[in-house]
């Protein structure tokens, strides 16, 4: 007899990989080219000092966007399962350096998403890092694959994925425009940060 998986309300940090197949959530593997529909462009225009092995902080010609960057790479790097924020402070260094979080957006850190599952809308599916448009559209959210915390990312990526949808829906709704729906994918960078692009149409300078 097969198990019986039973559907409950959990906030998107309790999910697991039980809450994938009782919510008939598949998750398809797609190469670059197919998900983003182009090639990735070029990283020339990132500062060079990005790649760099110096210590930053003894550098002198580092901008503050790739001091910031490798400061936070070193403390990770180092991280225990009592330094979890070093993770989150990667995750959003990378987003501040490589162009996003530009001037009508906001990168949040541990951001709730209001969450509405199996009918309880009292829960939460909290990113580690988000990126909010000032009109509170979420256009991105982030989840560290904390692989030495024993924490599996993609069932809460999921989760957020969803949450963002119904929130951002929500909020097309209270300004009384149709709602929109998009088709939220989840990309994976190696395998340390999970990235959603719930709106397609945005993209970092």
């Amino acid at each position: 007899m097969a198990n019986l998986v039973i559907r409950s309300a959990k906030s998107g940090n309790d999910w697991s990989t039980n809450e994938l197949p009782a919510y008939n959530i598949a998750v398809q593997h797609q190469d670059v080219l197919n998900f983003f529909g182009h090639e990735l462009g070029s990283i020339d225009h990132l500062d060079s000092n990005l790649l760099s092995s110096a210590d930053p902080t003894i550098a002198v010609d580092f901008s503050q966007e790739s001091y910031r960057f490798l400061a936070h790479l070193d403390l990770a790097s180092r991280a225990n399962a009592r330094q979890e924020s070093d993770i989150h402070d990667l995750a959003r260094s990378v987003l501040e350096v490589t162009g996003f979080g530009k001037r009508g957006t906001l990168l949040r850190s541990r951001y709730n998403i209001p969450f509405t599952i199996c009918g309880d809308s009292n829960r939460a599916a909290r990113s580690d890092v988000c990126l909010v448009h000032l009109n509170s559209m979420i256009l991105l959210v982030v989840q560290a694959d904390k692989v030495t915390f024993w924490s599996d990312p993609e069932p809460q990526i999921i989760a957020e994925a969803i949450a963002a949808f119904q929130h951002n829906n929500q909020k097309r709704g209270a300004q009384y425009s149709p709602a929109r729906h998009y088709d939220h994918s989840v990309h994976y960078n190696g395998r340390n940060t999970a990235i959603l692009l719930p709106n397609p149409s945005y993209t970092a300078a």
